[in-house]
Order: structure tokens, then sequence, then C-alpha cells
């Protein structure tokens, strides 16, 4: 059995070994290594019990010779017996077990050997595959190639298309990862180009706003040197005002701006005038009370006192403006809309004096 084992190993070895009956021949080989190890420890255990069986049976032989001493050459003898006898069954055994080791190193070995070559017409291929599913063939080729795939066997075809698939999907991924990182860029570039517009549209408004606050002081000191000059004028011409008025009895101020040519006003006369009241001064301020055409007697008490003391000696044709004080005119309790106790402006023109 071991020689036909042997000689069945030895052929497969000459023939360079078939990668699909690797898994047969190990097992065939892995029995009759098993059954050389048994056969050997059975034997082994065959040895054992022949020694147990003749020390047994010395004991019994020196028992029934009422137990005589045995002499020191028995013993030299029987020493020098088991020395030859162990080494020599132990140097077989594992003489036996060493080799056992090394063909299984062996075994494994070719084992190894074989899976490497495996691999690599694995990979071979795959790669032969992998540059056919690249390429771009021509409508021949295609052809020639669809009707190789028709004549392969359906599991290598299947195999085919699997691993083209695979290579497809892996080249789809790599360009989705691609143009994400490239869209993934682009946002990025447009998040800055946002922020940069909008640092400058804040720059912008910061500069509008502040050139506006700007202008807005600029016209408020405007506006205030313009009333500022306002009032400095309208005090000086208050100021010529009060120097070209003309006092009079109780206070009474009078101005003629146009001297008339007509006859002069006299006591008890029936008189005709236009008039304008305001309440504080004779240019700015409230018109209280105005007419165009109002007739009394001067002096007879028909009108405040303010008017009969300043119309006195004026001509027909004249304009004259009065500042009647409330002692000639209302009194200090009384209002006519100017307020209480304040002075009266009034510009009048006289209009007819009767004969």
């Amino acid at each position: 059995m071991g020689r036909r084992n042997r000689s069945k190993r030895n052929r497969w070895e000459d023939d360079g070994g078939d990668d699909d009956d690797d898994d047969g021949l190990e097992e065939v080989e892995m029995e009759w290594l098993n059954r050389q190890t048994s056969a050997k420890k059975r034997q082994r255990t065959k040895d054992n019990e022949k020694t147990d069986s003749t020390a047994k049976s010395e004991t019994s032989t020196n028992e029934n010779d009422s137990h005589p001493t045995p002499t020191t050459q028995q013993i030299s003898t029987d020493d020098a017996d088991h020395k030859n006898k162990t080494p020599t069954t132990t140097k077989v055994n594992s003489a036996e077990e060493d080799r056992i080791e090394r063909l299984k190193l062996k075994k494994k070995r070719q084992k190894e050997k074989r899976k490497e070559k495996k691999d690599k017409r694995q990979r071979s291929k795959d790669n032969a595959i992998v540059s056919s599913a690249t390429s771009e063939p021509s409508k021949n080729e295609n052809d020639s190639s669809t009707s190789a795939e028709k004549k392969m066997p359906n599991d290598v075809a299947v195999q085919q298309t699997e691993t083209s698939a695979n290579t497809k999907k892996e080249h789809s991924s790599e360009a989705d990862k691609i143009e994400k990182i490239k869209l993934k860029k682009q946002r990025q570039k447009e998040r800055r180009k946002q922020k940069k517009a909008e640092a400058a549209s804040a720059a912008e408004a910061i500069k509008q706003r502040r050139q506006q606050e700007s202008e807005k002081k600029r016209k408020q000191q405007q506006e205030l040197e313009r009333k500022k000059k306002m009032k400095e004028r309208q005090s000086q011409s208050a100021q010529q005002q009060q120097q070209q008025f003309g006092t009079l009895a109780k206070g009474v101020k009078y101005q003629d701006l146009v001297v008339g040519k007509g006859p002069t006003v006299q006591h008890r006369k029936k008189v005709r005038v236009a008039y304008t009241l305001r309440s504080k001064s004779h240019t700015i301020g409230k018109i209280l009370d105005s007419s165009g055409n109002f007739g009394f007697r001067l002096g007879k008490g028909e009108v405040i006192k303010g008017w009969d003391i300043g119309l006195d000696g004026m001509r027909v044709g004249g304009v004259r403006r009065l500042v009647v004080p409330p002692a000639a005119g209302y009194g200090f309790n009384k209002d006519v809309g100017a307020g209480r106790g304040a002075d009266l402006y009034f510009q009048i023109d006289l209009l007819h004096v009767a004969p």
C-alpha cells in the first residue's frame, strides 16, 4: 500500500501537479502518513507487551525457585541486554518521526507554492479582463469578443462579467469622488467670493453712512450759521428802527415810512385809514387785525389812545408805523392775541381827512 501511494505521489510530482486534484492527493498522502504512524504505534505497543510478558515470566520463575539471589553476572547481563534493546528502538522511532515531520513540511511548502501559482494565474486573468473592459475596441473586435464569449464556458463568462462590473463600479466611484471634491472646492471658492463681496459692501455702506453723517453735520452747521446771521440782521434792523422811531406821550413810538402831501389831520375831524396789527414786529409775527377802509373821529375816544396820540400831525397819503404800549392800548389785563401786557405794532395808511 505504501509503495503504491509513493509511486502515485512521485508520478504526480513529475507531472507538475494539477490544481484541481490538490485536495484529493493531499487526502491520500495524509491517509498514508496516518497509517504509517498507526502501524508504528501498534508495533511499539507489541514490543512493550512482549517485554512486559518476559519480565513477568522471569519474576514468576524466580519466585518458584524460592527466590534465589541473582548473581552480579546475571544483573550485568540483564542491564546490558536492556541497554542494548532500548536505544535502538528509540532511535528508530525518532528517525521515523523526523522523516514524517519532514514529509509534512515538504507537503505544506508544495501546497503553498501551488496556491501562489494559482493566485498568480488568477491575477493575470483579472488584469487581462480589466484591460479588455477599459479599452475601447472597434466593431470587429467587439464581434470577435462576443463570439469568443459565446464559446467560453458559462462560469468563466459570469466571472468576467462580475469582474467587469466591479471595475466599472470602482471607476464610477472614483469619478464620483473626484466630482464631489471639485464641487466642494467650487463651493468653497464661491463662499470666499461671497464673503469678500459682503465685506466690500459693508465697507461701502459704512463709508456712505459716514459721508451722510458728515453731510448732515455740515448742513446743520450751515443752518445754524444762517439763523445766526438772520438774527444778527434782525437785531441790527430793530436797532436801526428804534433809532429812527420817535417817542410821543404815554410811550407811543412812531416812524414815518412815507410822508404824505395832502391835508393834515386835525382833532375832531373824521378820517379814513387802512391798517394792519401784528404781535411781535411790523414785519414778523402773526397778523391780529387788519382793515382797508376804517373811519373814525380823531380825539373823541372812538379808538385807543395810542391812535389819537400817534396820528396827530399826519398828512393824507402818508404811511406811519406805531408801537403802542399797554398803557396807551388795551391795558395790561386784556389780551387781543399778542398776550397780556404786550406791545402792539400798527402800520397805518392815511386815506382821507374830512374838511
